[in-house]
């Protein structure tokens, strides 16, 4: 499981602020996901932690969520 406020602190410890990181962390927050079984929809759930599967965005911050440090580019 990934865990939001990491990979948060890991993007600012890259120098990564602003907009784009109002953006990523508004995309982590209030996440929500319904599961279907045959025919039948159930209730809503909230995602707590982890990502949300089938986005862009998803695929690119699981890596960074793996590493430890992250070097700066100079």
């Amino acid at each position: 499981m990934v865990w939001r406020e990491r990979i948060l602190k890991i993007l600012q410890t890259c120098d990564i602020n602003g907009n784009l990181l109002i953006f990523i962390r508004n995309f982590l927050t209030n996440r929500s996901f319904n599961v279907k079984i045959n025919d039948q929809l159930l209730s809503s759930h909230t995602l707590v932690n982890g990502l949300s599967q089938g986005s862009v965005i998803s695929v690119t911050l699981i890596p960074s969520s793996h590493k430890r440090h992250m070097s700066k580019s100079s």
